[in-house]
């Protein structure tokens, strides 16, 4: 548990001194930024799923106090929509999240090496920086409204951090990130608008 806070804490001063943590990497592999991930996620993830139950039993409750009996199967779907939305937030945390992550920092190295601006050579220092830059939107994700600063705030980290890791300029990591967003944006728009037809 000690590890997970510390862990949680070390997210905290990469939003805060984001200059100054990513020059300090400490993770040397994929598989390193990815556990530091799965770490911090642990406290928001648990938050929100708490938050869901609260809030889905919160309004089943006044379902059923304004509209008495006639809501039972009203009630019965607001407990397994609630228990869906906690489900929802699991597989997110846990499985798709970290697969963005790893296909992100895929395009973005291949972006980087084809444009010849990565210096460092390593796809885990990407993929470190990626990690970097989801920490501000991960720890303030259980926050309503304020996890869309944590959203922008983590563009400005991520762009810190692939210029601190692969030793670009801000302008070009900013390039970089703006290139793998859009990127990003056609192959989801061209598989979900597949599987739309």
């Amino acid at each position: 548990m000690t590890v997970i806070i510390s862990d949680f804490k070390h997210a905290i001063n990469v939003m805060v001194h984001p200059d100054k943590e990513t020059k300090s990497y400490t993770w040397k592999t994929g598989r390193g930024a990815i556990g530091r991930y799965y770490k911090v996620m642990l406290i928001p993830m648990i938050l929100q799923i708490i938050f869901a139950l609260i809030l889905g039993n919160f309004v089943g409750g006044i379902f059923r106090s304004v509209l008495g009996t006639m809501v039972g199967s009203t009630f019965t779907t607001i407990t397994a929509y609630t228990a869906y939305v906690a489900g929802f937030i699991l597989v997110t945390y846990i499985i798709l999240i970290p697969l963005g992550l790893v296909i992100a920092a895929g395009i973005m190295h291949l972006i980087g090496r084809g444009l010849k601006l990565f210096k460092n050579k390593s796809y885990d220092a990407t993929l470190g920086a990626m990690v970097y830059g989801i920490m501000p939107a991960i720890v303030l994700s259980w926050i309503p409204y304020i996890s869309l600063l944590g959203c922008l705030w983590s563009i400005a980290v991520m762009v810190i951090a692939i210029s601190n890791l692969q030793k670009i300029s801000r302008a070009a990591a900013f390039g970089v990130w703006l290139l793998t967003a859009v990127v990003g944006a056609i192959l989801l728009l061209l598989v979900f608008g597949a599987t739309a037809l």
